[in-house]
């Protein structure tokens, strides 16, 4: 359950801490505001062993792949991911949505 702000739930989860000290040190305030937002937090593997990142890092690029993560406006449930094909991240990028079972 919630014990806070979402900013808050990040940093106190070991599978998202990761996500949450990129979020800090990259300067990413929007989770600080008013939500509700929903995060879809990576595996922490795509921070540590993504080769990736580091050409994320060197272009200036990593704020923007945090903000991807992000959906605001709205509190997302799986009902709704089901019913949608695409929804729009703070990034301004769209995410597209599948399904696999």
């Amino acid at each position: 359950s919630c014990r806070g702000k979402i900013s808050q739930e990040l940093a106190r989860k070991a599978d998202s801490a990761l996500f949450h000290r990129y979020l800090q040190t990259n300067n990413i305030k929007e989770l600080n505001g008013k939500g509700p937002f929903t995060v879809f937090v990576p595996r922490t593997a795509t921070f540590t062993q993504d080769t990736m990142m580091k050409e994320w890092k060197a272009r200036g690029l990593i704020g923007d792949l945090l903000r991807y993560h992000i959906v605001g406006c709205g509190k997302l449930f799986h009902s709704d991911l089901r019913r949608q094909t695409s929804i729009v991240a703070l990034s301004g990028n769209p995410i597209r949505i599948s399904w696999k079972q």
